[in-house]
């Protein structure tokens, strides 16, 4: 298994909130939005424009733990795999960090 790093400077931005716990990248048309953070099982991922995503998730350290292309009608990643922990997910061209719980 090779390790891929992903560049901070490539995270645009990261917001928490009490109220809200969806966290989502700041991007015009094209934005994702993951949801519940933290996760215990089940990830939903929120993308408009995009017909396929094409998702992965690193450690911390960068090491790729999850490839995955789902679908618009579909777009959930199963996580009970991963440890808790800090994860970033990367879907096509936005990076966003989250927790597993």
């Amino acid at each position: 298994m090779s390790a891929t790093n992903i560049p901070t400077n490539s995270i645009r931005k990261i917001t928490f909130s009490s109220i809200n716990t969806n966290v989502s990248t700041e991007n015009s048309s094209n934005s994702l939005t993951l949801y519940p953070n933290p996760v215990s099982n089940i990830l939903h991922l929120k993308s408009l424009n995009a017909e396929n995503l094409t998702v992965r998730i690193f450690s911390i350290d960068g090491k790729t733990l999850i490839t995955q292309t789902l679908p618009t009608d579909h777009p959930d990643v199963d996580v009970t795999i991963l440890p808790k922990g800090f994860y970033i997910l990367k879907a096509n061209d936005q990076t966003v960090r989250f927790t597993r719980k």
